[in-house]
């Protein structure tokens, strides 16, 4: 191999590893900032329904009724609960359950978030305690996932 063959190659295959990296570690960039952005989100969505509900309560009233009888509000954006009464499972208005229980474990005017994957689609799960009881919010946020693939399979062709 000729000495410039061999210069040549020695320049370009560290560029392309280099450029390779770069590219990921934005791409991975990107996805944290965004799923951090979207968590935020609808934490503060929460924190409005949550207000919402509070400011709707009273001596015949409680969490649980508003809650069902707003459902098919909140279904129609993709927003759905479940309810929970000493740890136990009372209400859900959608298909999925909450498969980490240690959201639950809420401490008083804390919002305690995660993510789990159901179905090959991911949702945010958000818990706060009302009363004595907790409230979970749930919602699809498989968008910043499939953000995240498609920057991937940009970033290889």
């Amino acid at each position: 191999m000729k000495l410039s063959s061999k210069i040549f190659l020695g320049i370009y295959i560290p560029s392309i590893v280099i450029i390779i990296s770069i590219v990921s570690i934005l791409i991975y960039s990107t996805f944290n900032n965004e799923l951090k952005l979207e968590s935020e989100k609808n934490i503060k969505e929460f924190e409005v329904i949550v207000e919402n509900l509070e400011s709707n309560i009273d001596e015949e009233t409680s969490y649980y009724k508003l809650i069902t009888y707003y459902q098919n509000h909140f279904k129609k954006k993709n927003i759905y609960f479940e309810y929970y009464s000493n740890k136990e499972q009372v209400f859900n208005s959608g298909k999925l359950n909450l498969n980490n229980k240690d959201l639950l474990n809420v401490k008083e005017n804390k919002y305690n978030l995660i993510i789990e994957e159901h179905n090959n689609k991911h949702y945010v799960f958000i818990s706060y305690q009302v009363d004595e009881d907790i409230l979970v919010y749930k919602k699809d946020i498989e968008r910043v996932y499939e953000n995240y693939q498609k920057n991937i399979n940009l970033s290889i062709t």
